[in-house]
């Protein structure tokens, strides 16, 4: 069609009943039970750009296809009336997630599509982005429908298998053979890329993910990332220590400091969030910050989960963790929770100054590795001195 294939043409098969759909932003073909027992054959994401922040779609996935990396969000919306993750697209995602963490020749491979303008159209058109397998999935809070009403929904980061060996290309042939009742999930393996196949046996994406950032980055002018903007806590954060090892400093600043009432603002609104979040859940919760190196303590029946709780105005991309809060996660995990209530909204015409409003941000099991980590100060121990 206009000079690109046809999904349906390429994806038709008289053999196996239902043609394969792409209408949705999850497609999950249908299960069968083969010769080996059950097995659902893919599932198929979409995700179109054009229609983020909309009623119908209100938050906006990632594709950060050059990383091998995808945010996916799942569908439930502010307006679904049927428990969170009862609906079509996340019970898929969460069975297909249940598979990927324990890696089997039954896993439903995921293949990741999204919408693309073409011939000055925004619809119609489609652009395979790869294979993936889901490495975590958060839940998260949301604001969407009419009224901008908050609600809880599931994110899925997938990781993107490379595809280089096969040209960035996946063999039909090889969707086709899962779909076949007669095929054994071990035999299906024959049509395979390489890199699932070494998923399957070896249960690790590691070096497997898609190295089309590496080819991209041998273009002799590389598309340059915008830094990331860093919030105000973190500029805050970096001029005291600037400040206690003695830096000179010229007289510009980084901008406006926060007051301490602005600061407590900010944290008993991030704290109630999360505490209400909570026990909507089911859980107890007790506020702990006063005393201990974290600030909530959760109990359901034997579970408990530790806590940390941090609000900010900005975007949520970067918080301050003392060491203590670092080390006691550290200890904590997988039993612990990084909450983020970001694009907090503060009022400073009144006083105390409020906070209001802002985006909950789960995750849970938190596992804090170095590389997401910043030294914003050292201690120094002199030889000669100490």
């Amino acid at each position: 069609m206009d000079g690109y294939p046809n999904f349906h043409h390429v994806t038709h098969s008289s053999a196996y009943g239902e043609q394969v759909q792409l209408e949705k932003g999850i497609n999950g073909t249908a299960g069968i039970t083969a010769v080996d027992g059950s097995r659902r054959p893919a599932i198929l994401i979409r995700s179109s750009p054009w229609k983020s922040g909309t009623v119908e779609t209100p938050w906006k996935d990632h594709f950060e296809v050059e990383d091998g990396y995808v945010r996916y969000y799942g569908d439930h919306k502010a307006s679904t009336e049927v428990a969170l993750g009862r609906t079509p697209g996340n019970a898929a995602m969460l069975e297909a997630f249940d598979h990927h963490r324990v890696p089997s020749a039954y896993a439903p491979p995921l293949l990741l599509f999204r919408a693309v303008p073409r011939n000055g159209k925004q619809k119609g058109y489609v652009e395979f982005c790869g294979l993936g397998v889901i490495e975590r999935v958060e839940k998260v809070e949301q604001q969407g429908g009419q009224a901008k009403d908050s609600f809880i929904n599931y994110a899925y980061d997938i990781a993107l298998l490379d595809l280089t060996p096969e040209n960035d290309a996946v063999a039909w042939e090889w969707i086709e053979a899962r779909r076949n009742k007669t095929y054994s999930a071990e035999e299906t393996l024959e049509w395979a890329p390489k890199s699932w196949r070494h998923w399957v046996e070896n249960g690790t994406v590691g070096n497997l993910r898609s190295s089309r950032r590496a080819t991209v980055s041998e273009n002799p002018k590389p598309k340059e990332r915008k830094p990331e903007a860093e919030s105000p806590e973190v500029l805050e954060a970096e001029e005291a220590a600037a400040r206690t090892a003695g830096r000179r400093r010229s007289g510009t600043g980084q901008g406006r400091r926060m007051s301490a009432a602005e600061r407590k603002a900010l944290e008993d609104h991030s704290v109630g969030r999360a505490t209400a979040h909570f026990e909507a859940d089911g859980w107890s919760v007790e506020d702990v910050g006063a005393k201990e190196p974290y600030d909530l303590l959760l109990t359901r029946g034997d579970e408990r989960l530790y806590v940390e709780v941090k609000g900010t105005t900005s975007e949520g991309a970067q918080v301050i963790l003392t060491r203590a809060e670092v080390e006691k996660q550290r200890e904590f995990a997988p039993h612990n929770a990084l909450v983020v209530v970001h694009s907090i909204e503060l009022d400073r015409t009144v006083s105390p100054p409020e906070a209001k409003g802002g985006v909950l941000h789960c995750t849970s099991p938190w596992e804090i590795r170095e590389q997401h980590l910043k030294v914003v100060s050292y201690v120094y121990h002199h030889p000669d001195l100490s």
